[in-house]
């Protein structure tokens, strides 16, 4: 996107900006689905437990006959819902200007934006960040989730409720959040004096969603601590 460009300045400059739809979608896919994949399966912690000389036993839960709801249903979102295919889940996608045919081609149910959230194991966030997607993920959507469900924004961070989330996942309304990943600007902050303690740590470095070989290099560390399963 062009969250972190200048765009008046640019024009003063006489410079073209310019976006390249689509140019990193099947990176930012493949991170969310390896965001699902190591939230079920605890991958974070069993590397936290090995790096520190601990063989710990975690139970992990099979992505198999869960329920994936996406918030959005643009290109990244139907790139996710194609490689989430062969892993036997329901897909239900929220959006209000969803390609029927594609939903349809993928096996994706188009449903209310409130039925997407409510029930879904995993809720994967692929909206852009607008006034009207500000807060997407507020109090009351994050209550409304399962209380064993995940949350992924592989999107801006800004479309969920910093504070909702972090009372969402002290009060146990939802089980982790991994990779909210957000603009520059905010990236102080969440490393710094942010709303989360050392209860729910999470530190973010450049954004790293659509970054693979060939488009940049970016690296993100997150973790969230959640009671004593982390």
């Amino acid at each position: 996107g062009l969250d972190n460009v200048d765009l008046p300045a640019a024009r003063g400059r006489g410079i073209d900006v310019v976006n390249v739809p689509g140019g990193n979608a099947a990176a930012v896919a493949e991170l969310a689905l390896g965001f699902v994949l190591s939230l079920l399966r605890r991958l974070p912690q069993m590397d936290d437990a090995a790096r520190t000389g601990r063989w710990d036993r975690y139970v992990g839960r099979e992505i198999a006959g869960k329920t994936v709801g996406l918030l959005g249903f643009g290109a990244i979102a139907r790139l996710l819902a194609r490689r989430l295919t062969g892993f036997d889940v329901t897909i239900k996608a929220y959006d209000p200007y969803a390609d029927p045919q594609a939903a349809a081609d993928l096996g994706v149910q188009l449903v209310p934006l409130e039925q997407a959230v409510a029930d879904a194991d995993i809720v994967s966030v692929h909206v852009p960040h607008l006034p009207s997607t500000h807060h997407l993920g507020d109090e009351a959507r994050l209550r409304s989730m399962k209380r064993t469900a995940y949350l992924v924004n592989s999107a801006r961070g800004p479309i969920v409720d910093e504070e909702a989330l972090v009372a969402a996942l002290r009060a146990g309304d939802i089980d982790f959040i991994l990779g909210a990943l957000r603009p520059a600007d905010y990236a102080t902050d969440l490393a710094g004096e942010s709303l989360l303690d050392d209860e729910l740590a999470c530190r973010l470095h450049d954004p790293v969603a659509g970054s693979v070989d060939g488009l940049g290099r970016g690296r993100v560390r997150c973790r969230a601590r959640h009671r004593d399963s982390w």
